[in-house]
């Protein structure tokens, strides 16, 4: 008798079917938290995102592009003091020089948008124009350089160094001059306006979404 209530008080084997339905019921509970897990990541991502916009790759180009104009600008205004310095000019050459560098003064406000009278140009605001008047501005650097008569200074250590530099930076600017026609001739200037004003619209997004934020920590 008593071996007959061991054996019928002893627990059940679980079946096999039993132990694959856990498992399967495991391995479910695993994936949904896996993908409850990647859902908050990718929200993260979104409000990481928004919170914080980012220029894209292509208008990354765009903005290094624009950077490098504004160096090169820069590099020919110094370049053409330097050949005022290092050239005895006749008074024709002198108020070439001067316009020069009233253009490269140009380009450089016209790049970094500075005043309504650049901004609103359509000669400078259109690509295939401004590449034009880049590119001429770099030639006329090319030709002073190579027309320039034996100045006070050609004995001095340093004449070399300051034309060399003066054509450098002067084939540059032709060479961004030809950059910025060809990227008119491709229409990427409708390209780099779009990403420009979907990159601004972020930014303002994510400003409010910042005000938003300070004003109900400061509530709380």
């Amino acid at each position: 008798m008593t071996n007959l209530h061991q054996f019928v008080c002893l627990p059940r084997p679980q079946s096999k079917n039993s132990a694959t339905d856990e498992n399967e019921r495991a391995l479910s509970s695993w994936e949904d938290h896996e993908d409850d897990q990647e859902a908050t990541e990718r929200r993260d991502e979104i409000v990481d995102a928004e919170m914080n916009p980012r220029r894209k790759c292509v208008h990354k180009v765009f903005v290094v592009i624009n950077g490098i104009t504004v160096i090169i600008a820069t590099l020919m205004f110094v370049a053409q003091l330097l050949g005022i310095y290092f050239k005895t000019l006749s008074l024709v050459d002198y108020v070439l020089r001067v316009y020069i560098i009233a253009l490269c003064a140009m380009i450089v406000m016209n790049e970094l948008e500075w005043t309504s009278v650049i901004r609103e140009s359509r000669l400078l605001r259109n690509w295939l124009t401004r590449g034009l008047i880049y590119a001429f501005v770099g030639v006329l650097g090319i030709e002073q350089y190579e027309a320039s008569p034996s100045g006070r200074h050609d004995d001095s250590a340093h004449f070399d160094v300051a034309m060399n530099f003066i054509r450098v930076v002067s084939n540059i600017m032709v060479g961004v001059g030809g950059l910025y026609f060809v990227m008119g001739i491709c229409c990427m200037q409708l390209v780099s306006n779009k990403l420009r004003h979907e990159y601004e619209e972020r930014v303002a997004r994510a400003g409010d979404m910042h005000a938003a934020a300070q004003t109900y920590n400061d509530v709380a």
